[in-house]
């Protein structure tokens, strides 16, 4: 089979161009797979992400609901507070008022004297 050189050398670069276009759809399939895991990475990146949403979401509903529970509790009860502090008398007091103490002694002595 006696090829002129001309036809050698075609075959040669038409195989040349084949092996490059093997390489290029090698390397665009690599990429591919480099693509796939990224994707992959990142879902599972969105997917703790969420979590972290979802959880810090949580924390501050329960913290809402406490503070409200607290101020509802508050307002229910507040009347009743109010009454018991304005109706409290302290037993222990005794006044020491030299003063008074003078003005009472001063009132209490003509009354017995007449």
């Amino acid at each position: 089979m006696g090829l002129y050189k001309e036809e050698k050398e075609e075959e040669r670069r038409g195989e040349e161009r084949r092996g490059k276009e093997r390489r290029g759809e090698e390397r665009r399939r690599k990429e591919r797979r480099g693509e796939e895991r990224r994707r992959k990475e990142r879902r599972g990146e969105e997917r703790r992400g969420r979590k972290k949403r979802r959880r810090r979401t949580l924390f501050w509903l329960l913290i809402i609901a406490f503070v409200s529970l607290v101020f509802s509790a508050l307002t229910g009860n507040i009347s009743v507070i109010i009454e018991k502090f304005y109706n409290n008398k302290d037993e222990s007091y005794r006044p020491m008022d030299t003063d008074r103490m003078k003005y009472e002694s001063e009132k209490a002595k003509p009354v017995g004297k007449k």
